[in-house]
């Protein structure tokens, strides 16, 4: 028998194949240092392991929940409230292109959630919609997006949906500091 082992956090992933006898050892790692209360918004329920989305490409893709605390829908508030040009070059600022895929995938999020009838995309992608904000496209999109499902910050919640999480909302909260304009204020 061999242990199929897959541990994600903020960037880290790993993934590697045991020997069973590694198996007591494992468990009681994992006994020893589980967290007692996790936050369940930062941990997004999936299919069971071994399942594949469609056509087997992204993994398990379907019924994910995001459950958020106050400071996420905070943010989410927050972004909703602005225009998506604003949001990119005003007061969030992304540096990386997993920060500009999160602000974008965050943004047409609250758009959605803020009036269920209006789709925020208007069926346009990530890329496209950095394209029409003025922004060179990343060389490797699908790089750039695994980076910020690794970070925690998004997952996909349905094959080409992506969904921010907790962690998500969260570290745009960052990146919109604190101020009452929704930029930081340096004393």
């Amino acid at each position: 028998m061999r242990i199929h082992l897959n541990l994600h956090s903020p960037g880290l992933h790993l993934e590697t194949l045991l020997r069973s006898e590694a198996l007591p050892e494992l468990m009681e790692l994992i006994q020893r240092h589980r967290l007692e209360d996790p936050d369940p918004g930062l941990m997004p329920s999936r299919k069971p392991f071994g399942r594949r989305g469609p056509r087997g490409r992204h993994g398990p893709c379907d019924d994910v929940v995001v459950q958020l605390d106050a400071a996420a829908l905070e943010t989410r508030e927050r972004v909703s409230a602005m225009s998506v040009e604003d949001l990119f070059h005003k007061h969030a600022s992304p540096q990386t292109f997993a920060e500009k895929f999160l602000v974008l995938a965050a943004w047409h999020e609250a758009i959605a959630y803020r009036d269920k009838t209006k789709a925020s995309s208007g069926g346009r992608t990530l890329v496209q919609s950095l394209v029409l904000l003025g922004e060179t496209p990343p060389a490797n999109p699908p790089r750039d997006v695994q980076q910020a499902i690794s970070q925690g910050w998004i997952t996909r919640s349905k094959p080409r949906r992506l969904t921010v999480t907790t962690a998500g909302w969260h570290h745009l909260g960052e990146l919109l500091g604190s101020g009452d304009d929704g930029k930081t204020v340096l004393v």
